[in-house]
């Protein structure tokens, strides 16, 4: 069971680890998105006052 044990636990840390990298790469590529519309929609309202 020792053996095992020995191959078990490195493989499913490293397979957490690609989970966690996974969930935090998604969670900050929303947060560049919402930037981004955000940054837009600042942009648009800055061209129209322009013109009025």
């Amino acid at each position: 069971m020792t053996a095992e044990l020995a191959v078990v636990l490195p493989a499913m840390t490293v397979l957490l680890a690609i989970l966690l990298l996974s969930v935090s790469a998604g969670m900050l590529q929303l947060r560049l998105e919402e930037g981004q519309e955000r940054a837009l929609v600042r942009w648009r309202v800055a061209i129209l006052q322009r013109r009025y």
